[in-house]
């Protein structure tokens, strides 16, 4: 299977798959991810408070949504960590 690479040299790292969960199950699944997504924006937000990160790391509007418009595409989960820089 040919990798496909984005128009800023990212791709996925492992190849989709379709998991079926139960109404509680996906319940469950949901809230996890949200848990962990919010957990990562909190220590993303306290490390620009306290200096650890420069203003220069964040992207522009322009390129979040590239990024997230390929990921909507593929049908990749932001909170998969399948994406890497492919260079």
């Amino acid at each position: 299977m040919r990798r496909k690479v984005g128009r800023i040299g990212v791709g996925p790292l492992i190849t989709p798959r379709s998991v079926r969960f139960t109404l509680a199950r996906s319940l469950q699944e949901g809230g996890r991810r949200t848990w962990g997504d919010l957990a990562r924006f909190a220590l993303t937000i306290k490390s620009y408070a306290v200096g650890q990160a420069s203003p220069k790391d964040l992207a522009s509007p322009i390129l979040i949504g590239e990024v997230s418009g390929e990921m909507a595409r593929l049908g990749v989960a932001p909170s998969s960590r399948s994406w890497r820089s492919s260079r």
